[in-house]
C-alpha cells in the first residue's frame, strides 16, 4: 500500500532576494498577463515606482519619456481581461506566502483605505465613498488591503488588495468588503504549515458575528484577534473586544457591563 507524500512547502527568508534591483523580477516575475512582454514591463515598472515612493512618475529622473509612455499603456489595460488587479498581485502573494512558511506567527492586518479622485473627473468605476456637512458628496475608491508583518514587525508581504465587494447588491454590501478579506486569509492559511500561526487583526468594523463563523467553519489553525473601543459601559469604562480563534472551539471574551 502506497504512502501518499507528503506536502511541499517551499519558504522564503523575510529578505531573501529583496536587495538590488532583483527583487521585482522576483516578486512579479511570475505575473501571466498572456504576454511576457507585458510581464517585462510590469517588473520594470515596479522598479522604477519604488524608486520614488509617494512620488508622481514623471518625478523619477529614471522614468524617460518612452518610460512614461510604456507606463501609462500598461495602465490603461488595466482591468482587461487580461490585466487585473488580481493578476498584478498574484506573484507577489505567492512569494509572501512562501515567506509567512517561515514564521513561527504572521500578523494579518486587514484595514480599509478610502482613496480620493475628486480631481479625477474623467475616472471610470468611481464610488461615493463619503460625505462632509453640506452633502458633498467624495468620490472614490475603498481598497480592503491586508498586510502581513511578522510578529517583530517586519513587513512580509500584501497578501490582498480588494477595490470592490464580491456581492454589492447584497443586505450588507459594506460588511462584504470584510467578509472577502477574512475569506482570503482563511485560503491563505491552507497553504501554509499547521506550526504556523495566523493572526487576524482588524478594528471594530470587523467585530461581527458572521466574520467569527466564518473562522469557526474552517478547517485550519487559525488565531483570530479583534480590538476596538465598541462604547462606553453603565459603569463609564471603556469595552475592549477581545476575541481568539481557532478551528474549535471559539472563545470570546468581553469585559462585563453589568
Amino acid at each position: 500500500m502506497g504512502v501518499s507524500a507528503a506536502p511541499v512547502y517551499p519558504t522564503l527568508e523575510i529578505g531573501a532576494g529583496l536587495d538590488g534591483d532583483q527583487w521585482a523580477a522576483q516578486e512579479f516575475g511570475a505575473a501571466d498577463f498572456g504576454y511576457k512582454s507585458l510581464t517585462t514591463r510590469l517588473i520594470n515598472i515596479a522598479r522604477l515606482v519604488s524608486r520614488s515612493p509617494g512620488e508622481p512618475i514623471t518625478a523619477n529622473i529614471e522614468m524617460d519619456r518612452a518610460a512614461v509612455t510604456a507606463y501609462y499603456r500598461f495602465m490603461n489595460r488595466s482591468n482587461t481581461e487580461s490585466i487585473t488587479p488580481e493578476r498584478i498581485l498574484a506573484p507577489h502573494r505567492v512569494q509572501t506566502v512562501k515567506r509567512i512558511r517561515g514564521q513561527k506567527i504572521a500578523l494579518c492586518l486587514i484595514d480599509e483605505t478610502k482613496i480620493t479622485y475628486n480631481t479625477r473627473p474623467a475616472c471610470d468605476g468611481l464610488e461615493v465613498i463619503g460625505r462632509n456637512q453640506t452633502s458633498s458628496e467624495a468620490e472614490g475608491v475603498r481598497l480592503h488591503a491586508t498586510l502581513a508583518i511578522a510578529d517583530e514587525g517586519l513587513p512580509i508581504g500584501v497578501i490582498r488588495c480588494g477595490y470592490t465587494s464580491s456581492n454589492p447588491s447584497g443586505e450588507h454590501p459594506d460588511r462584504q468588503h470584510w467578509e472577502d478579506a477574512v475569506d482570503d486569509v482563511i485560503e491563505c492559511a491552507k497553504e501554509i504549515r499547521r506550526s504556523t500561526k495566523m493572526v487576524v487583526i482588524i478594528d471594530r468594523e470587523g467585530d461581527s458575528a458572521s466574520l467569527m463563523e466564518r473562522c469557526l467553519i474552517a478547517s485550519v489553525w487559525m488565531y483570530w484577534f479583534v480590538q476596538s473601543i465598541i462604547g462606553i459601559s453603565p459603569r463609564g469604562e471603556n469595552c475592549l473586544t477581545h476575541c481568539e480563534t481557532w478551528s474549535r472551539p471559539v472563545t470570546w471574551r468581553c469585559p462585563s457591563s453589568d
